[in-house]
């Protein structure tokens, strides 16, 4: 089974979740984290691929831009029609509050002068999104687990 966190950006929030389900966000600096901020491996629109759980399912991380619900709809069609007799994926949307600023501040930091001050500002609002990111996360696994 392929686990895939999906959200406006691949490399903040969603990223945060997928280390978080993982068990790999050991209090470190979110700018420590691989993939963190990468503008370039976002700008590909693969998924990223972060590691394996515990039951051996892939997880991966994808930016969607702000059709996040109808971006997950057409995933789950789009496998659905693939793998007719199992589902191959689980889509999980992360939400944060601060979805349009930062998705905002991701643009911005399209620039080379103002990299520096968004990824600062971006980790700052993160950091007040940390526990309802936790929160979905502890969802989803309670999900997977029983589900």
């Amino acid at each position: 089974m392929n686990i895939l966190f999906i959200g406006t950006t691949g490399v903040h929030h969603t990223l945060i979740a997928a280390y978080l389900y993982l068990n790999r966000l050991d209090g470190q600096s979110f700018n420590e984290l691989e993939f963190w901020d990468d503008r370039y491996r976002e700008a590909t629109g693969l998924p990223l691929f972060l590691g394996s759980d515990d039951r051996g399912n892939k997880v991966y991380v994808l930016g969607v831009g702000w059709e996040v619900v109808m971006a997950k709809r057409t995933l789950e069609q789009l496998d659905q029609l693939l793998n007719k007799e199992q589902a191959n994926i689980m889509i999980e949307p992360i939400f944060i509050k601060r979805e349009r600023v930062l998705l905002l501040l991701h643009r911005w930091g399209r620039f080379r002068w103002s990299r520096l001050p968004v990824r600062m500002l971006v980790a700052y609002f993160l950091q007040k999104e940390i526990s309802a990111i936790q929160n979905q996360v502890e969802n989803f696994r309670t999900r997977v687990r029983f589900g």
